[in-house]
């Protein structure tokens, strides 16, 4: 979501896995959705470095 002009190519070797792995995963597979779809609003969070808790929210 930080970089949707990047291929799935791109994205897999920044995550370090293979691109055809990318499509097994629920979250990529529906964020990739919305960025085709257009959706102005993604939904936004953050992960704690420390403990890798993740907060999410949404802007609206």
């Amino acid at each position: 979501m930080q970089h949707p002009d990047w291929t799935n190519s791109q994205i897999a070797d920044a995550v370090d896995c293979a691109r055809t792995s990318l499509n097994r995963w629920p979250r990529f597979k529906l964020a990739r959705a919305a960025l085709q779809s257009g959706r102005p609003n993604l939904p936004r969070g953050k992960k704690d470095d420390e403990t890798g808790d993740i907060e999410a929210w949404d802007d609206e």
